[in-house]
Formats: C-alpha cells, structure tokens, sequence
C-alpha cells in the first residue's frame, strides 16, 4: 500500500493517457473506461519509477557479478575475486543501510520490495518520523494469530476465541504467545476462574491431554493510567478445533450442479423455519415422530443411505490421492490437522 500521492511525472503520464482517451472517446469509448485507464496508468508509471531508482544498486551489484565471470575465463583469479567481493559487497551493503532507513537519506530504500521483504523477515519494525513510501498490510499472523491481542488492548470483558491454527499436537502455541505478548506488554494476567491460584500452564495442558475443545480464563486488566481506569476483570472463552471424540461421520461428496441451483435445505439441527404451512406439517410430523437423538450426536454421525460405505471424516489427509492410484490412504496426518500452510 502506497502511503505517499502520486508523483508530478505519474500524474502527467496519467493525463496523457486521459487526454488520448478523450480525443478516441468520440468513436464509441465510455468516460468512465476512460478515467479507470488514467488511474491504471498513473499507478503503474509510480510504481515503475519507484523501482526504478531503488533497483539500480542491485543492477549495479548483478552487472560487477557477470562482469567478473569474464575475468574467471581468462583464469585472472584476482580481478575474478576482487570484483566477485565488490558485488557481494554492494548487495550487502545495500541490505544493512535498509534497516537504517529511518535516516532521510536512507528512506528512499524503503521502496523496494526486496527491501521490504527483506525487513519483514527479520521481524524488523521500521520507525521514523515520516511514514516509509510502502506498508505490507497482512493478517497480523506474523506476530499474533488469533486476533485476541487487539480485543485485550481494548479491555473488553468478554473475549471469544476459535483457534483454527496448525497444532497437530495441542500445545496450545497460538494461545501461549497471546499471553506472553499481553504480559510483555503489561496488559493484564490470566487465571484460572474456578481455582485463582493455580498456574495458568498447568490449565492448558489438561485441555492438551483430553479431549475437551474449549478452555476458560480469566482475565485481570492492568490499571491504566493513560484512560484512568483501575484493575477490571474478564474472561476469555477458548475453543480449539479439534475432532471429537468416536467421530464416525463419513466424508461429504463433492457438491453437484443439482444441488447448487435447486432449493436450499436447511442442515439437521439447524433453527431456521419455513413458511406457516410448513411449520404446521413440520410440527405434525414432530409430535408423531420418536423423540430425535441430541444436536451435538446427530451432528457427528449421518445415518442417510448415501452414508453407507462411505470412508470416515478422520481418515481424510491433507494430499490429493484419494486410493484412485491403488496405494490406498497416503500416509500424513489425519483430518483436522493436516498441514495449512500459507
């Protein structure tokens, strides 16, 4: 994302591409096309000249490396070697003034994307008094991936979490780091509710051990001098995604053109009502019918004809081989906890 507007010579490429549009719009060009091709130009002519001028060190850099390739032919070990050292030395150079870039001679590197990347993975938090060119906006999962951080920053009394994150073990990491964030950040402590005095840790690794999807925590906010607010109490409600217990409910087939366009169905265990006739019918049929089996049982298992034989959920893996290769299952893990990368 560009922080910055657009440059003199990005807004005259813009113009110009404008007034070409104008002068052809009489033969049957909307406006309207006409003003989105002006911002299309005036943003790739910034972006080119912001490239520009920051690629040309590294242009510099690969041409004193293929010019010593020339000296490696002629077996000149020295000059090879001298001008091989003076490339790495430029690129290196390069990359080590980046995280100086808060100096104003320097900020003209934070254009890079290279640079930017390069920053990025060494967690490197640029400040300055003016804000760089470019920001990488992302998820926030680089430092925090369940998005609690920012709700314990706010002090909200109520905190529900659904972690979805790749934990084929249950450590509970994306948990932990929340905590040793908000404790490094002096936001507030966690306890456990039904026991205050016993460690937080020891919490979590009973969800780890058993097959329990959810963990309750308290939450004591530090006293905030900045909003004048002294020490508040809250709770946060942590599920963990994670198959239950004598799961036996049978993958689910493909979607089928038929069932995208016909009439939606509404899923089993499911509030959602129809019309007053329907209800009348559907009420009928409910006092004549033996009393249903409980939500969250009748959510695991799928007694429908279409079920029989089918392979089990907790069977699926994370490749593509369906057994159609005659090797059967691949090995990996199991659903749900094959691996999500990005």
């Amino acid at each position: 994302v560009r922080l910055e507007p657009d440059g003199p010579m990005a807004v005259q490429v813009g113009s110009a591409v404008r007034r070409i549009g104008e002068a052809t719009s009489s033969f049957g060009a909307p406006f309207h096309n006409v003003q989105r091709t002006e911002r299309k130009a005036q943003h790739l002519a910034q972006r080119i000249l912001d490239r520009a001028l920051v690629a040309c060190p590294f242009i510099l850099c690969h041409l004193l490396l293929v010019f010593g390739q020339q000296f490696d032919g002629r077996g000149d070990c020295l000059a090879y070697s001298v001008i091989l050292q003076a490339g790495l030395a430029g690129f290196l150079a390069v990359l080590v003034l980046s995280f100086f870039a808060f100096a104003p001679a320097m900020r003209w590197l934070m254009r890079s994307p290279l640079v930017l990347q390069f920053q990025m993975m060494f967690m490197h938090r640029h400040q300055a008094a003016r804000p760089p060119p470019y920001l990488y906006l992302s998820d926030g999962g680089l430092i925090e991936c369940l998005g609690v951080l920012m709700l314990l920053r706010r002090r909200m009394p109520l905190i529900i979490c659904s972690d979805a994150c790749e934990d084929a073990e249950y450590t509970l990491r994306a948990l932990d780091d929340t905590i040793r964030l908000a404790r490094e950040e002096r936001i507030c402590s966690f306890y456990d509710p039904d026991d205050p005095r016993r460690d937080v840790l020891l919490v979590m690794s009973e969800v780890r051990y058993s097959s329990c999807p959810f963990l309750r925590l308290g939450i004591r906010y530090e006293p905030s001098s900045a909003a004048g607010e002294g020490c508040e109490d809250g709770e946060l409600l942590y599920i963990r995604m994670r198959l239950a217990p004598g799961d036996d409910a049978p993958e689910r087939p493909l979607l089928k053109m038929s069932e995208l366009l016909g009439a939606p169905s509404a899923p089993q265990g499911s509030a959602f009502r129809g019309t007053s006739a329907e209800q009348e019918a559907s009420a009928a049929a409910q006092l004549s019918a033996p009393p249903p089996a409980p939500i969250s049982m009748s959510l695991l298992a799928d007694t429908s004809p279409q079920a029989a034989g089918a392979k089990l959920r907790r069977e699926m893996d994370g490749a593509c081989c369906d057994g159609c290769c005659g090797l059967g299952r691949c090995g990996g893990r199991r659903f749900p906890d094959f691996g999500t990368g990005n």
